[in-house]
């Protein structure tokens, strides 16, 4: 077990599948040209060359030329566009 890792953390990354248990974030990248992503909290930034989402421990930034927010649910976004860069910025956690 990592040092600060909680025993409930720990137990979901050893045993549990992220797509058994809705509350873990889920990206997909299909290609360079779309992303899925699961457990949102919603979307922080929009353009056409960035979009960010808030997400459970930070927030996914997405980078390209020509995206577009294709769907949008409680539970999932569709972003589409030529896919530059994905990144992840943690928020510490206490």
């Amino acid at each position: 077990m990592k040092p600060k890792q909680n025993i409930k953390d720990y137990l979901l990354e050893k045993t549990v599948h992220p797509e058994m248990f809705p509350v873990i974030p889920i990206v997909e990248l299909a290609g360079g040209s779309r992303v899925l992503i699961e457990n949102h909290l919603g979307v922080t930034q929009y353009s056409k060359e960035q979009i960010g989402i808030k997400m459970k421990y930070g927030e996914i930034q997405i980078n390209g030329c020509g995206l577009t927010l294709e769907q949008m649910t409680r539970v999932k976004l569709v972003v589409t566009g030529r896919i530059d860069g994905i990144c992840l910025h943690r928020r510490e956690r206490k």
